[in-house]
């Protein structure tokens, strides 16, 4: 049974589903937009349909993952691995993975619908957050046109896509293009709640024996699904953290509101409203009237699943998310006209506050995520001494919410107090602007993401094997180090998990070295850790263990298997497009044909490593430690460049073009007052960032 992505059981049923996954399968509409709110399953739906066509063999599913591509070229590569595949469905298809992404996207589009038509069977093309494709026509409107005339090629096919209302754009002409690709297209809204009955069968089904089974009492069940709202993502996970915490309803889902995954799908989707909408919302919550001029943005709420048909929010936890954040930390991403086109509204702004003078001078935006921005400055001494170093800064608002605050503190004691040449240093926690952040070591160079999506370069290609393996045993040594090592002066290991481990948090700088980045996901386990929460929570959908998906979080081996991913897409070039399956029939189907294409690839010497790190069972994976002696062995063996050699060739290259291409947010949009970052440190441009470590050491309490 499914419950937004969640195998509770087995796939014998789809919990509370079934007439929408029909109506998909088999319906009149054979094209159809599905939007709805974060975590309502959306992914799960597009799997299943997956799963029901390969079961049935009426359909030959493609199920592609743009998000994280960027251009068109990325995208054909997400196509082309879709189809490659379904060679065994499509034995008309011109080659595998390799020659089909030598074909241009509109060609690669009709090659499908060619193939598909020649064995006798309609396509059932499966587009997963299709807000990716709107991104990429901001830049190459192009591919509206191309993808449209690709996709309805076949009057036959299917095509489902799904997305949040970012997504809109691909249904008007905001790209200049005459026909948008979604006309013709029916929407479909994914019920983000469950009806009374059902929302009750689900508690029942999680009160069994075993583990994260909790026993509620009527009152308590009727409490958790008032305050959800039969959200089922919600309701299954705080009965999980009601086991672990040996709690009741209220206090286990305050826990899992703080936790990463709810607080993003609830950023995700606040973020996501217009001005007016966000009038209204607060007209709710405060039981006051709605003026008329406002109903057709009560109507745009309604159908996003934020309001019910009544006018009250649909899932009442959301007003304590609000209350911590405030909206202020939570700018508004969408327009009145995009949400309702012809509405009259009101404009609303506020008043920012003047910031502080400090010793830092802000230089640009080194990147951006759910929680905030990393920053470069230049740290300059009373004496004038300069350095530039990072800080991760939290989103404005955050700073008063208790549990983002504390994990950003478990943070900066991880890092400060493990020490390993791979792993980033951070220094002090300090407050900008009335916002949160962690100073660390700026570490120039690319992230390992950056060498993937570069492959293509004519003077970088895949990364070598020698220089895969001895990344490889840098990332593993660290993962042992944080998980066994010892810290000089404390009485036990601090037993931390990473549980992010991706090409993204991994730095590769111009002499060779390796450093990860992100601990903010970490798990931990020594004297003095704040944040308590055993959630599990964050990571990266398509580099999660399968056991990370089953909602088992807390173990060395997912680490382990999230490294191995990474190691295959290095020694591959292909970027996993869809999530690891969570049972061991389904990941082995995987394994072995990604396995052999690295052999294909000329990377075969590392098939022994990565083979055992792949397993489904965590027990039968190596530690980090013996990951670690293993690729060593490898780096002695194997022939082609060392790391540092082939570093200081490829990294200056690829850096090059990544700072010159890129396009880093301004930094006014981050500070209340504008910053010269062509000035010197001057005393109109330096500010001064006061240690929050120091002013709230003596104001901790133990955990």
């Amino acid at each position: 049974m499914y419950c937004v992505g969640n195998t509770l059981d087995d796939d014998r049923d789809v919990y509370g589903r079934r007439a929408l996954f029909d109506e998909l399968y088999e319906g009149r509409d054979r094209r159809v937009f599905l939007v709805g709110m974060r975590r309502t399953g959306k992914t799960a739906t597009l799997l299943f349909l997956e799963r029901r066509a390969l079961a049935d063999g009426r359909m030959i599913p493609l199920y592609i993952a743009p998000e994280g591509s960027e251009t068109i070229d990325a995208l054909r590569d997400r196509f082309a691995n879709a189809l490659s595949r379904r060679r065994k469905l499509l034995p008309g298809l011109p080659g595998g993975f390799l020659k089909l992404r030598k074909l241009p996207l509109d060609v690669l589009l009709l090659v499908a619908a060619e193939s598909a038509e020649a064995a006798g069977h309609p396509l059932l093309v499966l587009i997963d957050e299709a807000d990716a494709l709107a991104t990429i026509a901001e830049s190459q409107p192009g591919v509206i046109r191309t993808l449209r005339a690709g996709l309805l090629a076949d009057p036959s096919s299917r095509i489902i896509l799904t997305g949040s209302r970012q997504a809109v754009r691909l249904r008007d002409d905001s790209f200049g293009l005459p026909e948008p690709l979604l006309a013709g297209f029916a929407q479909r809204t994914l019920a983000p709640v469950l009806d009374a009955a059902a929302a009750r069968d689900l508690v029942s089904l999680r009160q069994r024996d075993g583990e994260g089974r909790v026993a509620f009492t009527d009152p308590q069940v009727a409490l958790l699904l008032e305050r959800t709202g039969g959200h089922p993502y919600l309701t299954q996970a705080a009965c999980d953290q009601a086991k672990r915490l040996g709690s009741d309803p209220r206090r286990a889902l305050d826990a899992v509101v703080a936790s990463h995954p709810a607080a993003h799908a609830f950023q995700q989707d606040l973020e996501r409203t217009s001005p007016s909408e966000r009038l209204v919302l607060q007209a709710v919550m405060e039981g006051a009237p709605i003026p008329d001029w406002q109903e057709p943005f009560v109507r745009s709420l309604v159908d996003i699943g934020l309001l019910n048909g009544q006018r009250r929010l649909l899932v009442p936890v959301l007003q304590d998310f609000l209350a911590r954040m405030g909206w202020d930390a939570l700018p508004s991403r969408l327009s009145d006209q995009t949400v309702a086109p012809g509405a009259s509204s009101t404009p609303t702004g506020t008043s920012p506050d003047a910031p502080e003078r400090i010793r830092y001078r802000p230089i640009r935006v080194l990147g951006s995520g759910t929680f905030g921005e990393v920053l470069l400055m230049e740290a300059v001494s009373p004496r004038g001494v300069r350095r530039l170093v990072a800080i991760k800064l939290l989103r404005r608002g955050w700073a008063n919410r208790a549990a983002v605050a504390e994990r950003l503190r478990d943070e900066a004691r991880i890092m400060a107090l493990l020490r390993h040449r791979a792993i980033v240093r951070a220094e002090d926690i300090v407050l900008l602007d009335e916002r949160l952040g962690v100073l660390m070591e700026y570490v120039p160079g690319i992230d390992l993401r950056d060498v993937v999506v570069q492959q293509a370069h004519p003077d970088v290609g895949l990364v070598p094997p020698r220089v895969v393996a001895e990344i490889t045993a840098e990332v593993a040594d660290a993962l042992d180090v944080a998980y066994n090592r010892v810290p000089e002066g404390e009485p036990a290991p601090f037993r931390v998990l990473h549980r992010d481990i991706k090409p993204h948090n991994i730095r590769l700088t111009e002499d060779g070295e390796v450093k990860i980045l992100d601990f903010g996901v970490a798990g931990a386990e020594f004297e003095g850790r704040e944040h308590r929460s055993r959630a599990g929570g964050g990571g990266t959908l398509f580099y999660m263990a399968p056991e990370r998906h089953l909602g088992r979080h807390n173990h060395p081996a997912s680490d382990i298997f999230s490294l191995a991913v990474v190691i295959t897409e290095l020694a591959s070039g292909v970027v996993p497009d869809s999530p690891w399956p969570t049972s061991p029939l389904a990941l082995e189907a995987c394994r072995v044909p990604m396995l052999d294409f690295m052999d294909e690839m000329g990377a075969g010497e590392l098939i022994p490593l990565v083979a055992p790190m792949l397993e489904y069972e965590p027990r039968d994976r190596p530690t980090a430690a013996e990951v670690a002696a293993h690729a060593r062995r490898l780096v002695r063996l194997l022939d082609g460049p060392d790391l540092r050699t082939w570093a200081r060739r490829v990294v200056p290259l690829l850096r090059k073009d990544i700072e010159g291409n890129s396009q880093d947010p301004s930094l006014d949009s981050l500070f209340a007052t504008a910053h010269d970052p062509q000035a010197g440190p001057t005393t109109d441009n330096l500010l001064d960032l006061p240690s929050v470590l120091a002013v709230e050491a003596s104001t901790e309490k133990d955990p």
